[in-house]
């Protein structure tokens, strides 16, 4: 496994090249690397007088916490990150960039939905929608970017009982899966797959064969990239309630 705390002492890394690397570093399950790596990235970012940057690398902290929270079901982890996400929102809008604030957005409409509050968590990425759509982020201006989005608004929209919501979440999957752009192989597995698995939560207590059918369909994105470990972990603990 790589040492990406070495790797940070070795030259003077920009806020951007910390912030790669806590990408990494969670996506590898290296967490407490991540978290050292992020307040490295904020300092940076900070120094670098770079509040987008610093508002983004908020984000990636509190997903972080996020996946904490989901490994070892401490409750202080949820709380924290809830803290992290909304100040991200509130640095991005005080920063008067309105580039800064699709993301900060859609992880605060994530946490909300994951905490039970649907309707402002709608009401959120309808806001991250229009950030992304009318003032992208030069880093994240992706067409996949903005379907993500539109996908967990239309997975929100169904969880508020919007049946009507399945048309678009089967057509942003496929513009997912037919997406060639950068990085398009590992985040769009990412994103389809958890996609896959809130459909299969959804639909558990509702069609159980349907809902077995998109854990299938997650499961062998999942099991077929090595590189999914996160993912893979959300599986299993999935599995394990439908068994």
């Amino acid at each position: 496994m790589v040492n990406y705390m070495n790797m940070t002492k070795d030259k003077n890394l920009s806020g951007r090249e910390l912030h790669h690397q806590i990408e990494a570093a969670r996506e590898s399950d290296n967490l407490s690397s991540a978290l050292e790596l992020g307040m490295q990235s904020l300092l940076a970012y900070a120094q670098e007088n770079d509040q987008l940057g610093f508002a983004e690398a908020l984000d990636s902290i509190f997903i972080t916490f996020k996946h904490l929270h989901r490994q070892q079901k401490f409750k202080p982890y949820w709380i924290l990150a809830g803290a992290i996400v909304k100040s991200s929102v509130e640095i991005a809008e005080d920063s008067g960039d309105k580039q800064a604030l699709a993301l900060p957005q859609l992880n605060l409409a994530e946490f909300l939905e994951e905490s039970g509050e649907l309707e402002p968590a709608k009401e959120m990425y309808q806001k991250a929608v229009h950030s992304m759509t009318n003032y992208p982020s030069p880093e994240h201006n992706r067409p996949a970017v903005l379907a993500l989005m539109k996908l967990r608004l239309a997975l929100c929209e169904l969880a508020l009982g919007d049946q009507t919501a399945m048309t678009a979440i089967e057509s942003l999957l496929a513009e997912l899966a037919a997406d060639t752009g950068v990085d398009a192989d590992y985040n769009c597995k990412v994103w389809i797959s958890g996609g896959y698995l809130r459909l299969a939560e959804h639909f558990k207590g509702k069609n159980f064969n349907l809902a077995h059918e998109y854990l299938q369909q997650a499961q062998e994105i999942i099991e077929n990239d090595e590189r999914l470990v996160l993912r893979r972990q959300q599986l299993d603990e999935m599995l394990g309630r439908f068994s």
